[in-house]
């Protein structure tokens, strides 16, 4: 167990890194033959005894990787990271991944880190599969004349299927949702919890006025560039691990003041539309979060695009290639995810609002045009011959736009659908993660995130979720 910190409740980075990102790692330091493949570590940065192993994978590439993560440095100007635990994320460099240590590689999840073996040993843990939570049951109701009102969850209800019996399980002190981004809003408004136009909407009765519920939506935009590798000999089985992150201004070069002040002086306006679209809950809250977005972004140098160079083995039905899988990591635009009716196994209506904001299309044309640069830079263009992906390569800025709007895909890292934000900023947790105006229902998963990270998600949830078991305990003591 975790040892109280007198700022338990306080989420910058640094003490939830050292208590509880690192309290879930169990790092594997890389063998002698991973090292001449570029692997390398900080043991200052790590964890080493945690449920979640990570190490780099004995079948790691060789292959393109040192050629690729040279050429991004000319390309870009990047310095080599040694290990992006260490914080500094704007380079190149090779990463681990979330894997068991041996030839096997298979993945570290948090059902082998969390629950594999838990039910057997355990009396107080059921986990019943194919079983879907439909609502929660409140032991009173708030009405829109009650603000100060607060409701207190008695259970839950849940079924197999649309027509199976609707079966209930009783909470004796708190319901956590972790359903993820996408769900754990949808159950919030089949409960009656959210938005009232979006409740009334869906023939669901408001139980309690939450405008933030299902709003404020963040989701990346990948796309993929391939070649063929003049040898298939990769120096392994995979998988991947070769990234590079260039900041905003490397991407951008000579426009990046004008398009940071450009960017600035629209934000107001921005999230005006924003509010009026439905997509946020306030437009001063949203203002002031796009601001700090944007001056992050450029005055601290932030990764702004994550390009993570591939390799894939020949099959039967596919010839080898090499390429790049990149995306925008800040993005501004806002979306939502809401209920589409009043019946659980209806799907949720998504707006994810892609490319919402100009910024995020700039920057993701800009870096799919620039990893094409890189693959023609020596000595990684020596190793390929031909290109692939895009089938014919735009001869300027306005085909590679066209190119990425038109083959992009979500990188699903959604998240902020019940941000950990002041209420009256569109907030839907607070800083303990409960839900505002309720006594006894909790979030824990990535709607809880505000803004979106220069990284990816996995990390900074097993950090999450720790410290929420902490606070779990806490309050029951």
């Amino acid at each position: 167990m975790h040892e109280q910190h007198e700022s338990l409740f306080a989420w910058a980075l640094s003490p939830l890194s050292k208590l509880y990102m690192l309290g879930a790692e169990h790092f594997y330091a890389p063998s002698n033959e991973l090292k001449s493949k570029g692997a390398d570590f900080d043991g200052h940065k790590h964890g080493f005894s945690g449920p979640v192993k990570v190490s780099f994978a004995q079948g790691m590439f060789g292959g393109i990787n040192q050629p690729a993560l040279n050429a991004s440095e000319q390309v870009w100007g990047l310095e080599h990271v040694d290990d992006v635990a260490s914080g500094i994320v704007n380079g190149a460099t090779i990463i681990p991944n979330m894997v068991q240590p041996d030839v096997s590689q298979n993945r570290s999840s948090p059902y082998t880190a969390y629950i594999l073996g838990e039910p057997q040993s355990r009396d107080n843990l059921v986990i019943l599969t194919g079983h879907r939570a439909v609502e929660i049951r409140w032991n009173n109701t708030c009405t829109q004349e009650e603000p100060e009102c607060v409701l207190t969850a008695d259970g839950v209800y849940y079924q197999v299927s649309r027509e199976s019996e609707r079966l209930f399980v009783k909470a004796s002190r708190e319901v956590l949702l972790a359903a993820g981004s996408m769900q754990s809003p949808q159950l919030l408004e089949l409960s009656g919890v959210g938005d009232p136009a979006v409740l009334n909407k869906a023939g669901v009765s408001v139980k309690k006025s939450l405008m933030g519920v299902g709003k404020n939506l963040q989701e990346q935009t990948k796309n993929t560039v391939t070649y063929t590798p003049k040898s298939d000999d990769f120096e392994g089985s995979g998988p991947s691990s070769a990234i590079a992150f260039p900041n905003v201004h490397q991407l951008l070069g000579n426009t990046s003041s004008t398009v940071h002040a450009k960017t600035l002086a629209g934000l107001a306006e921005y999230a005006a539309q924003l509010e009026a679209q439905g997509l946020v809950a306030s437009a001063n809250a949203t203002h002031r979060v796009l601001q700090y977005q944007v001056e992050n972004l450029f005055n601290n140098s932030e990764a702004a695009a994550e390009i993570f160079f591939t390799q894939a083995l020949a099959t039967e039905t596919s010839a080898a290639n090499v390429g790049a899988d990149l995306w925008n990591l800040i993005v501004l635009a806002r979306g939502t995810i809401h209920i589409s009716s009043n019946d659980s196994f209806d799907l949720p209506t998504i707006e994810p609002s892609y490319f919402g904001h100009p910024l995020d299309l700039k920057l993701q044309t800009l870096a799919t045009k620039q990893a094409h640069e890189v693959y023609n830079t020596a000595p990684l263009a020596e190793m390929v011959s031909d290109v692939t992906l895009p089938a014919e390569v735009p001869s300027d800025y306005a085909g590679w736009e066209t190119f990425v709007k038109d083959s992009f895909t979500s990188v699903w890292h959604p998240i902020a659908t019940l941000s950990m934000m002041k209420e009256e900023f569109g907030g839907v947790v607070d800083n303990k993660l409960k839900v505002y105006g309720i006594s006894n229902v909790r979030c824990v998963d990535a709607s809880v995130l505000p803004v979106q990270l220069s990284a990816h998600l996995s990390s900074s949830l097993y950090g999450i979720a720790e410290k929420a078991a902490v606070m779990i305990r806490e309050d029951q003591v």
